[in-house]
């Protein structure tokens, strides 16, 4: 954890109490006691630091918040097609740490029907996932994110609407690479493909509403390496 996380709603008055993992975590693992100060950010609010008035296994209160707004939220949008559940995991916790701002996670052909029955798609489940990859990426912009079941309707649909920036399909042996994109206008949508990738009818799909391959490596990844890979690479072109 290098940044604490705690919802607005946790503020009581001029103090913050947290309870669970997080200060739990605090407690056995960055050991702080009363008196000391921690990195504290408050969700798509705010970041800065607070004083330790009190630290135990199951609560942790903090007092004296000295927090500045956050920078601007990010503009960057994902679309994973739906992997093996701890896949799952390992993805949505790399998306939060490089702040992302949306994930969209897509039914697709070479995605097993048994995935989307799983414990791990839930709603708590994903945002505890996320959640960790916020504090790991020490930021406050928890993405926000959305399961479409079926491939079809989210193609042909409104959910792409508003989104900024050029549409890329990392996709191995494309001509263009990702390097030869222009990153001039705020925003971007990139979408992962599943184990196996995807398939000719989903690749004219996403074409037909403006998508473009583009090439990440020579290698072939699997897509929680392709999704480190890219947004290592994105984050680079466009800092």
């Amino acid at each position: 954890m290098n940044l604490l996380l705690a919802y607005p709603e946790e503020l009581k008055g001029e103090q913050l109490q947290v309870r669970g993992r997080r200060a739990s975590h605090v407690h056995r693992v960055l050991n702080a006691k009363p008196g000391e100060r921690i990195k504290l950010g408050l969700l798509r609010r705010s970041v800065g630091t607070a004083e330790v008035l009190l630290s135990e296994d199951d609560v942790l209160l903090l007092g004296d918040l000295q927090m500045q707004p956050a920078g601007p939220a990010p503009t960057l949008r994902l679309v994973i097609a739906l992997p093996r559940p701890k896949a799952l995991r390992r993805l949505l916790q790399t998306a939060a740490s490089f702040q992302v701002g949306h994930v969209d996670i897509v039914n697709a052909w070479r995605v097993q029907k048994s995935y989307w029955d799983s414990p791990a798609i839930e709603a708590e489940a994903l945002n505890t996932e996320l959640l960790l990859g916020c504090e790991q990426g020490r930021h406050v912009w928890l993405p926000t994110i959305e399961c479409h079941r079926l491939f079809v309707p989210f193609i042909d649909g409104d959910s792409l609407n508003g989104a900024t920036g050029p549409r890329l399909i990392a996709h191995p042996g494309s001509e263009t690479w990702l390097r030869d994109v222009d990153t001039s206008e705020s925003g971007a949508v990139i979408a992962i493909g599943p184990e196996g990738g995807w398939i000719a009818n989903e690749l004219a799909s996403f074409e037909a509403i403006g998508f473009e391959r583009v090439a990440i490596s020579k290698a072939i990844l699997r897509s929680e390496i392709a999704l480190a890979a890219t947004l290592a690479q994105w984050e680079l072109l466009t800092s």
